[in-house]
């Protein structure tokens, strides 16, 4: 048969060219954010742990939330 665009296949080709920036930038950020204000948190090794709170995490996902928003409406 004969090749249509559309579909799942082509969505989910299509979608991580034109989003693999915004993934990477949101990813960096977030590590840099938890790094600054949770004292290295996000390095690799044991003796930099902060205690996971419901209030940590809501903290962090609304700043990486709140940071894809912003950088997906400069796109």
């Amino acid at each position: 048969g004969s090749y249509m665009s559309g579909g799942v296949g082509f969505t989910q080709y299509a979608t991580a060219a034109y989003t693999d920036d915004i993934l990477d930038n949101n990813m960096y950020y977030d590590v840099d954010y938890i790094n600054d204000k949770y004292n290295g948190a996000a390095e690799v090794g044991k003796d930099n742990k902060v205690k996971a709170t419901l209030e940590v995490v809501k903290d962090i996902a609304t700043e990486s939330t709140l940071y894809g928003i912003e950088t997906y409406e400069k796109f």
